[in-house]
């Protein structure tokens, strides 16, 4: 989850100086406003050199800049756009709807990197005109291009000009998702605020003054998304880059659906994601849906399902792409669902290529929500749903180990963590209050230390130290280190054998919840287990 910082020349000084906005004080009062950046030094590789970044983003009077009436950071921002209302005339809407779908498709021909980077939504406007209302909409989300030059070709282009834009209204949309400073009664120093708190929506909306076309303001939307790197939903092809979103709703309290309705949603079309949403209806419905379309129909036609599953996959098979088409699979559930689609993945033929070419993501609304916990918690950000969200539209993803675990018969992928003993007893076992919600494996881990067990086991592992060089790109670790179950044990490891075992934990990440922090010092790739045993 590496960030890199803007520089000064991301900034167009003298466009955005130009760039004249109403900032709303109230609801009778208006201030004429611009928008000026705040540097601060940096250091850079060379020594005793620094250079400027840019580290908010101010919205100052037109008449005195030293006058700051807001300023956010731009790595709070996880979209920005200009929303331009037209009165509500078809078809004058139509006729730009019509001139900017050709001049897209103009600059397309002639440049590819620009290739769709402005997306015109006619069910936006066809949805305004029915509504009645006085304005129909028309939202030009996240997709300007870099090049001015083209840009320029549109500006300049003459059906832009005069009486287009004249009865239009432009407003600048920013979405930022500051951090909230708390005080607390309890700190330990009294009355300081903690610059660590949730992050919570705290969104710009700036009225751009009349003008020809709003050239200057939306080479302003072109420098807010270059400050606050958020091109890295845009594609170089002609097709947008796309997530799909699987919403277990059943997972934990069952809050799935409201969370993607409420949340997720609104902030995935903030950042200006395109997603397609999938509802899992039955277990294992995850690692259904990872299939290859021709599997699912040659395993419906050998039969090997019964009736009511078949009928369902069969319906299923109408409309849905397969996950390969996806840049990005999010879930919206628990470590479990999670777990379901790593298998379903891990069964096709194609496995190794996904697992590189597809980013993955999670939203905890589990019961324990181990790994979406680990993730914040690597990334600095508190634990919540709009944090783990927040990591998703601003694109920070970062590499995760998986492990592969074994038995005489079966095997599987895992990325958290594995338990034996004690806490799986309790996390299988409290399945049967699973009503309680996250409180359920509190409960039942009284009940299980009120009538502990004991378990008898040998204990096999391989030291770190005794491992040459453990690769950085822990792809390249060798099979080799694995001996097959079939063989003993090589000599340089260690084992322990006991008839007392009451708990063995293998931790991948930090978090086995979101409230059991049971290894600091794991991290999200270092091609390590972290093990913990009481006997």
């Amino acid at each position: 989850m590496t960030s890199s910082t803007n520089s000064e020349s991301d900034w167009p000084i003298h466009t955005a100086s130009n760039s004249k906005f109403l900032y709303k004080i109230s609801n009778k009062e208006f201030r004429t406003c611009r928008l000026l950046p705040k540097y601060s030094s940096i250091p850079t590789s060379e020594s005793h050199k620094t250079k400027n970044s840019i580290a908010k983003i101010q919205i100052v009077s037109w008449e005195d800049q030293l006058d700051v009436l807001q300023e956010f950071d731009p790595a709070d921002i996880i979209g920005a756009e200009l929303q331009i209302d037209f009165p509500q005339e078809a078809n004058f809407s139509r006729a730009f709807e019509n001139h900017w779908n050709e001049t897209e498709r103009e600059a397309a021909n002639e440049d590819n990197s620009y290739a769709k980077s402005t997306q015109f939504s006619k069910d936006k406007i066809e949805e305004t005109i029915c509504a009645s209302t006085s304005f129909c909409g028309l939202s030009m989300q996240d997709r300007f291009d870099n090049d001015t030059n083209i840009l320029d070709r549109n500006t300049n282009s003459s059906s832009l000009q005069g009486n287009l834009f004249e009865n239009a209204t432009a407003y600048l949309n920013v979405y930022c998702y500051p951090r909230i400073s708390s005080s607390s009664k309890f700190n330990f120093i009294p009355f300081v605020k903690s610059n660590n708190g949730y992050r919570k929506p705290k969104h710009v909306k700036l009225e751009a003054m009349k003008c020809e076309d709003f050239a200057n303001a939306r080479a302003c939307v072109r420098a807010i998304r270059k400050v606050a790197q958020l091109g890295q939903f845009e594609s170089i092809s002609s097709d947008p880059k796309q997530f799909l979103v699987i919403v277990n709703p059943y997972s934990g309290v069952g809050n799935g659906t409201a969370v993607y309705n409420s949340t997720v949603a609104p902030m995935l079309e903030q950042s200006g994601v395109e997603h397609d949403v999938y509802i899992t209806k039955y277990a294992g419905h995850g690692r259904d849906r990872m299939k290859k379309k021709n599997d699912l129909n040659s395993l419906i036609n050998r039969g090997r399902e019964n009736e009511k599953r078949k009928l369902n996959m069969m319906k299923e098979l109408d409309g849905e792409k397969d996950i390969s088409l996806y840049d990005a699979i999010i879930c919206v559930g628990g470590d479990g669902l999670l777990w379901e689609i790593i298998q379903g993945i891990w069964n096709r033929p194609d496995r190794e290529q996904i697992l590189k070419e597809i980013s993955f993501g999670i939203i905890g609304c589990g019961t324990c929500n181990g790994l979406a916990k680990s993730i914040t918690h690597a990334a600095k950000e508190k634990y919540n749903l709009v944090e783990s969200t927040f990591l998703i539209c601003k694109g920070k993803f970062s590499p995760v180990d998986l492990s592969h675990y074994f038995t005489r018969n079966k095997s599987y992928i895992g990325f958290l963590a594995f338990t034996w003993g004690f806490i799986a007893d309790v996390d299988l076992e409290s399945e049967k209050i699973r009503f309680l919600g996250k409180y359920r494996t509190d409960v039942w881990a009284v009940w299980r230390i009120l009538t502990l067990r004991k378990y008898g086991a040998r204990f096999s592992y391989l030291p770190p130290q005794k491992v040459d060089k453990i690769p950085e790109n822990n792809d390249d670790i060798p099979d080799s280190l694995m001996p097959p179950l079939s063989e003993p044990v090589p000599s340089d490891w260690v084992t322990i054998e006991s008839d007392s075992f009451y708990l063995f934990w293998a931790s991948q990440v930090t978090h086995a919840s979101s409230d059991v922090y049971n290894s600091p010092n794991s991290k999200l790739q270092d091609g390590l287990f972290r093990i913990m045993v009481i006997r």
